[in-house]
């Protein structure tokens, strides 16, 4: 497959088993943090979500985690070729496994969400799509331990796993101040994007719509991405 070019970097993926698309498109570009100087990218996959926050927070350094050796391939040739290399950090390893001294002001996360669907023959596209290396409690409790007081963490799932999730942060430590409800096509909610953090707050609704009924891209999806597509979506 051949490279998906942004406007000031490039994602190779031919190893990774999945590719760049509009989930990372959007969280990457929803998730906002206050002043951060250190990001978490659990689960990076080509690193396409560490280099959009690289690109976004300037002051930032940006730890990726990635479990899968093949998708590690792509991403460090994708940290090493970027205009902020000197900024991120590639860690293959378990996130479940990692330590780390230190807390971070930002999580971000395009986690696997797959829970009961036949598994891939694939073994890496299976552990990216798939929740039997990474569920939903380990994620809120791998969050909790890192995330610092004021940090915030993002996290997008798809609609069918939204009672479940949020079954788990009223359990958690954690309060929901964001929540956006994304429509692939008017009337057709399919993913939604949550903000957890520490600090008592009130819930945010928002809702984005990706395309209109005819298939073009929406404005606001078109304004909302802007800083990082390489072409005008409005064309699309």
């Amino acid at each position: 497959m051949s490279d998906f070019q942004f406007q000031q970097f490039s994602i190779r993926q031919t190893h990774a088993a999945l590719k760049v698309g509009t989930d990372a498109l959007l969280i990457g570009s929803i998730a906002h943090f206050t002043n951060p100087k250190s990001i978490l990218d659990i689960g990076t996959g080509t690193g396409v979500l560490a280099m959009m926050c690289a690109q976004r927070f300037p002051e930032a350094t940006i730890e990726a985690v990635e479990l899968d050796e093949q998708a590690c391939i792509d991403a460090a040739h994708n940290f090493t070729s970027s205009p902020f290399a000197d900024r991120l950090c590639l860690i293959q390893s378990d996130i479940k496994h990692f330590q780390s001294d230190k807390q971070f002001d930002g999580i971000i996360c395009n986690p696997p969400y797959f829970e009961n669907s036949q598994l891939s023959a694939d073994k890496s596209r299976s552990r990216a799509r798939h929740t039997h290396d990474l569920d939903f409690d380990s994620l809120i409790a791998i969050i909790s331990s890192i995330l610092s007081p004021s940090g915030k963490a993002w996290i997008i799932l798809p609609e069918n796993s939204n009672e479940k999730w949020l079954d788990l942060v009223n359990q958690s430590p954690f309060q929901l101040s964001e929540k956006w409800l994304i429509y692939g096509k008017p009337d057709k909610l399919v993913r939604n994007i949550y903000c957890l953090q520490h600090e008592a707050t009130r819930t945010q609704i928002h809702s984005l719509t990706v395309r209109q009924t005819d298939g073009t891209y929406t404005p606001e999806y078109i304004a909302l991405t802007r800083d990082f597509h390489d072409r005008d979506l409005s064309k699309s």
